[in-house]
């Protein structure tokens, strides 16, 4: 795993492999025809936070008030998860 978007868009660019990048980072090298999306249909966007911290051992009074605005942030809206891709009709 990388945590340097814009060294992934270098390594696709070069040939090195194929990347899981956010769309506006590869929408002009898409219409360059530099990349192409391989998984038109695949779903894009994922309801949900992810939030990494430490162990909960003698959490920080910051964090634990950030926490919890986003669980009362999150229990206040539904799950929207995207549909699954349709197959297509042969």
């Amino acid at each position: 795993m990388v945590n340097d978007l814009e060294l992934v868009v270098s390594a696709v660019l070069d040939g090195v492999g194929v990347g899981y990048l956010p769309e506006p980072l590869v929408t002009s090298h898409i219409a360059a025809g530099r990349m192409v999306n391989l998984l038109p249909d695949w779903p894009r966007f994922y309801s949900g936070i992810f939030l990494y911290h430490p162990s909960r051992r003698q959490t920080p009074a910051p964090l634990r008030a950030f926490l919890g605005f986003v669980e009362r942030w999150r229990s206040s809206r539904p799950l929207a998860f995207p549909q699954p891709p349709r197959r297509r009709q042969a």
